[in-house]
C-alpha cells in the first residue's frame, strides 16, 4: 500500500471504534469540486476501494478525499467473494463509515440491495 492509501485505511479502521454518530458529518464543505468520481457496486476490500480512488487522483495525502475531489459511491458495499462474512462485513462497514466522515456535497452514498439487506440481517441479529 502507498502512503495515501494507508493512511486511508487507518482512519477508516479508527472510524470503526467510534459511535456511528461521531463518524457522520452534516455540514457540507462549500467548496467547489473539481474532479468527482463515482465507484458502482464497489463490493471489495478497503485497500482495493482506497487505491482506486488513489489511482483516479481522487485521494489526498492525509488519507481523506482530496481537497476539490469528490465521490459518488453507487451502493452495495458487501458481500464480496474471497472472504470470511464477518470480516466482509467489517470492511464493508470500514468504507461506509470513511464516506460517511466526509462533507456531504464530497461524498454521496447510495444505498444497494446489498447494503439494506445486510442492515436488515444485522438488525435481526440484536
Amino acid at each position: 500500500m502507498n502512503a495515501r492509501v494507508t493512511r486511508a485505511f487507518e482512519r477508516s479502521e479508527a472510524l470503526l471504534s467510534m459511535p456511528i454518530d461521531a463518524c457522520v458529518t452534516l455540514t457540507p464543505s462549500g467548496a467547489p469540486l473539481a474532479r468527482r468520481g463515482a465507484v458502482g457496486d464497489p463490493q471489495t476490500s478497503r485497500e482495493r476501494f482506497f487505491a482506486y480512488l488513489d489511482a483516479h487522483g481522487l485521494l489526498g495525502e492525509d488519507g481523506l478525499l482530496a481537497a476539490g475531489a469528490g465521490v459518488v459511491s453507487i451502493g452495495d458495499h458487501f458481500d464480496y467473494a474471497g472472504g470470511e462474512a464477518r470480516q466482509v462485513g467489517r470492511e464493508g462497514e470500514a468504507i461506509l463509515r470513511w464516506l460517511a466522515a466526509h462533507p456531504p456535497d464530497q461524498a454521496i452514498l447510495l444505498a444497494g440491495n446489498h447494503d439494506l439487506s445486510r442492515d436488515g440481517a444485522r438488525a435481526r441479529e440484536r
